[in-house]
């Protein structure tokens, strides 16, 4: 039997699929969703899927190459997204495709067993494509939802030094705070700087970022975290810790002095260091 592919039906089918893997990863990542941006990043990688099925020549080098394409083009659409998101960023952006795509085969093949639709060469319209990848979409998404709100909320408690000043802390868990440090690419713990009092520098307590005005010791452990809000891109002051205890063991991240409410916790903590 002959099968039959359109290109105009495959960049409808991988456009949609992209803009809703897109969309539920900034959704479960607390990322501000920019729908332009996700239009963009959609169509460049529908464009990539287009061609891959095209220009594939289906030996092991060609796949090895447009493997290497498809991890590429899948880091260039979330930068282009979500900013400077980090590469943990990446990681969601592929198990939500991965598994959006799964549940549309299984919807797909549900479908074809109904009668819905047919193995002629016509087969399903784009229309029908799209349907699926919406009603998979949904799926997902509320898949995702359940699991950030049934999970338990946790807290846990840490013992920060900075700059040769140690106060204890009451930490958050939060599975969306994906910062890290763009030079040394470590997770970044977000901290109210009130728990030090007044012993920290003034520059560090107001969130300071010309950071070259500060003395070259200080400065040399200082770093400059890009973070996205509700209000827009900003820069975090953040500090290399001399030591950061977190329910008794020692974990390597960097400390990002904010002021912000914390549900009534110190600071947040991103869930791989727990």
């Amino acid at each position: 039997m002959t099968y039959y592919i359109y290109a105009d039906t495959l960049f409808i089918v991988n456009f949609s699929m992209d803009f809703l893997s897109l969309f539920i990863t900034g959704k479960l990542t607390h990322s501000p969703v920019r729908p332009i941006r996700l239009t963009i990043s959609a169509v460049i990688g529908a464009l990539y899927a287009t061609l891959s099925v095209i220009f594939d020549s289906g030996d092991i080098y060609s796949r090895g190459l447009w493997f290497a394409a498809f991890i590429f083009c899948a880091l260039t659409m979330c930068r282009i997204s979500y900013s400077l998101g980090p590469k943990r960023l990446l990681l969601v952006f592929l198990a939500v495709n991965l598994g959006l795509g799964g549940l549309m085969s299984i919807l797909f093949g549900a479908a074809r067993r109904s009668g819905l639709v047919t193995d002629r060469s016509d087969g399903a319209s784009p229309l029908m494509f799209l349907l699926f990848a919406l009603i998979s979409g949904a799926v997902s998404l509320l898949y995702g939802r359940l699991r950030i709100f049934g999970s338990r909320r946790r807290e846990v408690s840490s013992r920060i030094t900075l700059l040769g000043e140690t106060a204890g802390a009451r930490l958050l868990c939060d599975s969306g705070n994906l910062l890290c440090d763009p030079i040394s690419s470590k997770p970044v713990i977000i901290l109210a700087p009130k728990i030090f009092g007044d012993r920290l520098p003034v520059e560090l307590r107001t969130g300071e970022t010309d950071i070259g005005a500060l003395s070259g010791s200080l400065c040399a452990k200082l770093r400059l975290i890009p973070a996205q809000g509700v209000t827009g891109n900003r820069l975090l002051v953040g500090v290399v810790p001399d030591e950061v205890l977190v329910d008794g063991n020692e974990v390597d991240a960097i400390i990002a002095l904010a002021d912000g409410s914390y549900d009534g916790c110190d600071g947040i903590i991103p869930e791989e260091l727990i």
